[in-house]
């Protein structure tokens, strides 16, 4: 793993993991706080900050791991043809008399 996919993963994890106990933190107190929780709206704040919390790390993940597979592939290089793909056949147009 590339020095800058390290430093983006980190980043990213401290983001989603600061994210996350946060969003907890506020969903716990909200359950316990009923008299400040009108609506249950802390309930669903709390509750969307821990879901896109875990949905940016896994973006985060998927370009990590999107620019790592880019990065060892290999360009350019034409592959051989295996045995068991046939060669079509040059078929030679015939041409008809009546035309």
């Amino acid at each position: 793993m590339e020095a800058d996919s390290k430093k983006i993963l980190d980043v990213v994890k401290k983001f989603a993991g600061i994210g996350c106990v946060i969003g907890i933190a506020i969903f716990v107190f909200s359950l316990f706080a009923s008299g400040y929780n009108e609506n249950y709206v802390l309930s669903y704040v709390g509750a969307t900050i821990a879901f896109n919390s875990i949905l940016v790390f896994l973006i985060g993940v998927f370009f990590v791991v999107t620019e790592e597979m880019i990065g060892n592939t290999r360009k350019g290089k034409k592959l051989e043809q295996s045995s068991f793909q046939e060669k079509k056949p040059e078929h030679r147009i015939r041409r008809s008399s009546f035309i």
